[in-house]
């Protein structure tokens, strides 16, 4: 069922995965409570390849202060000029960012060709965006398909409800948008419309055929 496919994680190739797993192990990972990968780079589109392809990276954490403090030192380099104000500055900028996520861009992995960004959130306003969709971009990007990475056994319970409230939320509008007849592949178009609703990128030179692309 198409309500479930976020909940699990999806298996893809060794080298993806080991790839993964390196890069992971650049961070302050003590902090983290819940994480996910996805785009060109985890997940291969067809359509159209510009430039090298991307993996994109969410970290729900306990603690974004603590997060952002231990990271800067772990991995100066990836935050550009903002890192000179500091872990607080960039900790209260995040809380006023839109969707609450601060994301640092263009990252490479030096042993290997691989260009990255990931996000960093606060475990709450995660789980937020699930059930209340207060901003629907972390919430949208849970309606496709994710590699989870670090699901973590003592936030099952919120987090397994979280997810699958998010889910039956958005089948249920998809739903309410469909002909009465229609197929199996209208209603995941119809999802990841959406979701892409939430995406501010759609609105500043994002391809706009990501939902073509991504069910071809």
């Amino acid at each position: 069922m198409a309500a479930t496919k976020a909940l699990v994680p999806v298996v893809s190739q060794l080298t993806v995965s080991s790839t993964l797993d390196r890069i992971l192990r650049r961070f302050p990972r003590e902090y983290f409570r819940f994480c996910f990968a996805y785009g060109s780079g985890v997940f291969p589109q067809k359509g159209p390849k510009v430039g090298k392809p991307m993996v994109d990276l969410i970290f729900a954490v306990h603690d974004t202060l603590g997060f952002h403090w231990r990271n800067l030192q772990l991995n100066p380099g990836d935050y550009s000029g903002a890192k000179l104000w500091g872990p607080r500055f960039i900790s209260f900028v995040q809380t006023k960012w839109p969707c609450r996520v601060y994301f640092n861009t263009l990252v490479q992995l030096p042993e290997e060709d691989v260009v990255f960004k990931y996000g960093v959130v606060q475990f709450e306003d995660f789980v937020n965006d699930m059930l209340d969709w207060d901003y629907i971009y972390l919430a949208g990007r849970m309606h496709k398909p994710v590699k989870i990475l670090t699901p973590v056994k003592k936030d099952f319970q919120i987090l397994d409800m979280a997810l699958r409230q998010n889910l039956m939320s958005v089948l249920h509008v998809a739903l309410l948008l469909m002909p009465e007849s229609f197929t199996e592949r209208q209603l995941y178009k119809t999802i990841a419309n959406i979701s892409y609703n939430g995406d501010f990128r759609m609105v500043f030179g994002e391809d706009k055929n990501k939902v073509r692309t991504s069910f071809c």
